[in-house]
């Protein structure tokens, strides 16, 4: 059974076609396959749709809406020459719509072409420095091709117009981190985290940082935040790790250290670096615990004697 949504579009187009004899605007035809196209892309009939905006523009060449749809759909398909000619023909006749503009970006990122596309967000800011989409998409890619110094700045400057985004918190306590700025990346993650307590990447990179500033009750708090969002044999042996250390928590930091390994933790590195920590606590019982688990071997100090 059809769609009832096709239903008055048809009906119009029919007497539309009926009546264009008797001198029916040609904008009026294009606004109806508009409609059509807009009704065939809710129903992910693409096809459809391009079919549809094609016509509308064939009966009217200046409604923008019905080519930008029609750009945004090629893109969407993978299309990105047709999108380009669209979207071309669009900016010349406004090269100042920073949607269009935009729309170009996106479509340069998602060819692999991240340069281009940062270059054409850098072009709206100059034009519209509060711009926020312009400030946040030309802040990642900044951060994609690691020019975290001119990151830090976009992003900056988007605190200061978005302050309480979630994702703008995230990305800046990152880059702070980066700068050297663990205090303030620690205060911008706590915003984070409050507006959002289940960001597992806030909770683990507050935890990172704790660690670097050597507040290890805090770093274990927030893996454990983490951990209750998703375990991972990783962040169950940094826990250990903290609690065998610095904590000097045997009970709990081998029971955490146990699970670790039953989820299959087995990096080898870190083990070593465990198992060879100065003034290790209870070395005695870890140590043999990871040999036995066969991630690590003692080594060897015997040695033969050199021959002269």
């Amino acid at each position: 059974m059809r769609p009832r949504v096709f239903i008055p579009f048809l009906l119009s187009l029919t007497f539309l076609f009926a009546g264009c004899a008797t001198g029916v605007p040609e904008e009026e035809v294009a606004q109806v396959y508009y409609n059509l196209g807009k009704a065939y892309a809710d129903l992910d009939r693409n096809n459809d749709a391009i079919k549809a905006y094609s016509r509308a523009l064939s009966y009217d060449a200046s409604l923008f809406q019905a080519g930008y749809n029609l750009a945004r759909m090629y893109i969407e398909l993978g299309k990105f020459d047709e999108a380009e000619v669209i979207l071309r023909d669009l900016l010349t006749e406004d090269p100042e719509n920073t949607v269009l503009l935009e729309t170009e970006a996106w479509s340069y990122h998602l060819q692999g072409n991240p340069s281009r596309a940062l270059e054409i967000y850098e072009g709206i800011l100059k034009k519209v420095p509060n711009h926020k989409n312009a400030l946040f998409n030309a802040g990642v890619l900044a951060m994609e091709k690691g020019d975290s110094g001119r990151a830090y700045e976009l992003f900056t400057d988007l605190y200061g117009y978005t302050p309480e985004d979630e994702e703008v918190l995230l990305r800046l306590g990152f880059l702070e981190r980066e700068q050297g700025n663990p205090e303030k990346a620690v205060e911008l993650l706590e915003k984070c985290v409050k507006k959002n307590p289940e960001n597992r990447e806030a909770l683990l990179a507050l935890g990172e940082i704790h660690v670097t500033l050597a507040r290890y009750g805090d770093a274990v708090t927030y893996y454990d935040k983490a951990l209750e969002l998703e375990a991972s044999s990783e962040l169950l042996f940094e826990k250990a790790f903290i609690l065998l250390t610095a904590l000097e928590d045997y009970d709990e930091g081998m029971a955490t250290l146990a699970k670790a390994v039953e989820e299959g933790f087995s990096d080898t590195e870190r083990v070593i670096q465990l198992a060879e920590y100065p003034e290790l606590y209870n070395a005695q019982e870890i140590i043999p615990f990871l040999v036995e688990k066969g991630l690590y071997e003692i080594p060897d100090t015997t040695g033969e004697p050199e021959v002269e």
